[in-house]
């Protein structure tokens, strides 16, 4: 849940300012962002989620697995993407916006 024309989220992988990827809530564009920065070339890749009010709380599960990040949300995979980058910091995130987390878990996958 955020106020402001922002975006709140999450890095799934942070390796330095120009390798990481972040998956960000996007409430005046009705999407979900997945942005991959490697090398410095920045790509977005967005999910479209019309009927998603992001000022409420949703759940939403970000699984990083060898190279795939799958995104969910309210238990549906809505989209993924392949990174380059095998390991890096998780952290929360916003740009232009405060946000409320609740109910934050980050956990190992099972082998």
């Amino acid at each position: 849940c955020y106020s402001g024309c922002g975006c709140a989220g999450f890095y799934v992988c942070y390796s330095d300012h120009e390798n990481y990827v972040m998956v960000l809530t996007d409430q005046k564009n009705k999407c979900i962002q997945i942005k991959k920065v490697q090398a410095g070339s920045i790509s977005i890749q967005r999910l479209w989620t019309p009927q998603v009010d992001f000022m409420e709380f949703q759940t939403l599960r970000i699984q990083k697995k060898g190279r795939e990040i799958s995104v969910w949300l309210s238990g549906c995979c809505i989209g993924w993407t392949e990174t380059s980058l095998l390991s890096g910091r998780v952290g929360l995130c916003t740009e232009g916006t405060a946000a409320v987390f609740a109910g934050l878990a980050v956990q190992k996958l099972p082998q």
